[in-house]
């Protein structure tokens, strides 16, 4: 086998074993509890859809979502509270359209209603 062969699969294996053990340092996520923000009170019918993702969430991802109610404002203060928290993915919120209306009546918002946020998923109501 040539010399540069040899260098060449040198490289390559501690390529790897370097992009392993980057990959082995990454933690699972989530790592830590989720905050799961809720536009409405608890014991309303949004409130319990509320508690019932996050028991789902915790049930998925064996961290606890924990619901934290934000009721009033017609949204904007759980908005606001969405995006002052820290941007590292374990906070988010259950947002429906009253979130972009008011975008379009409130001229003053502490927030943008297009550039803050980000759609993660979907929640739909079990039919009955």
């Amino acid at each position: 086998m040539k010399f540069s062969a040899i260098v060449t699969r040198i490289v390559a294996i501690g390529a790897l074993t370097a992009i392993a053990g980057v990959a082995a340092a990454q933690q699972a996520y989530p790592s830590k509890p989720i905050r799961f923000i809720s536009p409405y009170p608890a014991g309303g019918p949004a409130g319990e859809l509320a508690r019932l993702v996050g028991q789902k969430m915790t049930e998925h991802w064996g961290q606890p979502a924990i619901v934290d109610y934000r009721a009033g404002g017609n949204t904007v203060i759980d908005s606001e509270a969405l995006v002052k928290s820290a941007p590292v993915g374990y906070t988010v919120m259950a947002m429906n359209t009253a979130h972009i209306i008011n975008a379009h009546l409130l001229p003053n918002l502490p927030y943008d209603s297009i550039k803050d946020f980000a759609a993660v998923g979907t929640i739909r109501a079990p039919s009955l």
